[in-house]
């Protein structure tokens, strides 16, 4: 449903990914681009899925710039992930959006420096019931597969093999669905392919 309340049902927009490159494909473009609508509708609720889909249509400018306002709002201020300002829990789904976004824009450093410090955040994070654990810990595999996506651009083969198998392992522990445990298995493939 979008924001102004009407029944509408939300578009199927699909996509599939390319096992030499491991990049998303959009596989409707006109679907993709009324999903973004509809999304922008929600307003800050379809923002974080609005960013990828951007980032998959190459409007890259655009999911940049949504993702740093997401980044902001989340209580991180800084766009310096080299220095000693930790990234807060709570900005850490946000940074790696942007990360995966400005890996796709071929800057490497500042994604590897964001992956970091996401990374380092989830892993300081102390979870006392059931449920932040598990938010973690899918944080974290999403954060290894991305991480291991830019060490394959980078041509870093055994990085990123590392990051997939790690990926694989929690999302298997997790029971995660069944298109995140393929989505590991076809970067495993694909790097070990690249060996």
């Amino acid at each position: 449903m979008t924001a102004n309340s009407t029944s509408q049902e939300p578009v199927a927009a699909e996509y599939s990914i390319d096992p030499q490159t491991l990049r998303e494909i959009v596989t409707d473009v006109s679907a993709v681009e009324a999903r973004i609508l509809q999304l922008e509708e929600l307003g800050t609720p379809g923002e974080a899925e609005r960013i990828a889909w951007l980032r998959m249509t190459g409007r890259l400018e655009e999911a940049e710039e949504l993702a740093w306002s997401c980044l902001r709002r989340s209580g991180f201020a800084s766009q310096d992930f080299a220095s000693s300002n930790a990234l807060p829990y709570s900005g850490v789904a946000a940074a790696l959006r942007l990360a995966h976004v400005l890996h796709w824009q071929g800057r490497f450093e500042l994604a590897q420096a964001i992956f970091e410090s996401a990374r380092a955040s989830i892993q300081n994070r102390d979870c006392s019931c059931t449920a932040e654990k598990h938010v973690a810990a899918t944080l974290e595999a999403f954060a290894l597969q991305h991480h291991g996506k830019l060490y394959f651009d980078r041509g870093l083969i055994g990085q990123a093999l590392d990051c997939f198998r790690s990926s694989l392992s929690l999302r298997q522990t997790l029971n995660a669905p069944e298109d995140q445990l393929a989505s590991s298995r076809l970067a495993i493939a694909a790097a070990e392919s690249r060996i």
